[in-house]
């Protein structure tokens, strides 16, 4: 999806090729720990901190797994998985 206007997009494009790639990489990794705060904050208040992981690894790469890898993850044994291939 892209709404943004192309005067618009013309104009960021020439802001970020002026960063210096330290710069791009900062402002990438910042955008990416604001996502990982707002998926956290939807997710269930009783979840371990592990639970909270595994469903992170969920939503960030199930798409680049559906049907080539299936993970069962055990509430007792967090690390513990099968993968079928």
């Amino acid at each position: 999806m892209n709404d943004t206007n192309p005067e618009i997009q013309l104009k960021l494009g020439e802001l970020y090729s002026q960063l210096s790639l330290e710069e791009k990489f900062k402002k990438i990794l910042c955008m990416y720990k604001s996502v990982r705060e707002i998926i956290i904050s939807q997710l269930p208040s009783e979840l371990t901190e592990v639970e909270k992981r595994m469903r992170l690894f969920e939503i960030y790469y199930s798409q680049d797994y559906v049907g080539r890898l299936r993970c069962n993850f055990s509430r007792r044994d967090p690390f513990g998985a099968t993968f079928n291939f």
